[in-house]
């Protein structure tokens, strides 16, 4: 999906493009939009997309304003991108990870390996994290359909991943898979958004490497310890 707006052909006679009404910046065209991008994502994160204006964000990337319009159609076509893009690379990273699994260790391998991935969102992208949970609680007014494209399908993958390892006989029959995963997304999303609390008030938190791989395989073995199948399977 691309919101960038569609560039006219110039006539003949016309001027080099370059010149030809397009607004320039200090860089590449490239460069300008990759500026526009990274300075909004903490402007929205902290003041949200009404509070955020098109020239506090243009000043922030040191750009001409015109250029929101040029390659995004605005402000919202700006808001809309930086959450595909966070979306479209975290679906990629999800899609690789959930493949199915040949054997029960591997299945677990993949599943630990996830719940790395999931965390590392909150601490690599923080403010892109702010914004998705805000737009979540707003009901998804400007971008559902950017979620159902990116989000949506991480979900689903997952629900797909468990799928699969209960017809391997991995996992109990009788779990329903939408429960589990969405039970598996609260508790990942709830450690993640209290973690400076557990910081402040215990003095551990998800930054500290060995805190993190106690974390990493004690939700692992609960969660697949919890649906793992009773019977005997040869993996």
């Amino acid at each position: 999906m691309s919101y960038r707006m569609s560039r006219k052909t110039p006539k003949p006679s016309a001027k080099k493009p370059s010149k030809a009404g397009r607004p320039q910046s200090g860089g590449t065209q490239d460069d300008a939009r990759e500026s526009l991008l990274k300075a909004a994502i903490p402007l929205f994160a902290k003041k949200g997309f009404s509070g955020t204006s098109v020239k506090d964000i243009a000043d922030k990337a040191g750009v001409n304003i015109s250029l929101v319009s040029y390659h995004f159609d605005g402000k919202e076509g700006l808001y809309r991108a930086c959450i595909e893009q966070f979306g479209k690379h975290r679906l990629s990273s999800v899609e690789r990870i959930l493949q199915p699994a040949a054997t029960r260790e591997e299945f677990r391998v993949r599943l630990e390996m996830f719940i790395d991935d999931v965390m590392a969102w909150f601490e690599e992208e923080p403010e892109l994290c702010a914004i998705v949970q805000r737009e979540a609680q707003m009901g998804f007014e400007l971008t559902r359909d950017v979620f159902e494209q990116t989000f949506v399908k991480i979900f689903t993958t997952f629900m797909a991943f468990i799928s699969a390892g209960q017809k391997k006989r991995y996992l109990r029959a009788d779990v329903d898979t939408e429960i589990a995963c969405r039970f598996f997304f609260t508790a990942i999303v709830h450690i993640t958004q209290k973690d400076e609390h557990a910081r402040k008030l215990l003095g551990i938190n998800t930054e500290d490497p060995a805190y993190r791989k106690k974390l990493k395989i004690q939700m692992s073995s609960l969660f697949f310890e919890g649906m793992q199948a009773k019977d005997k399977v040869t993996p």
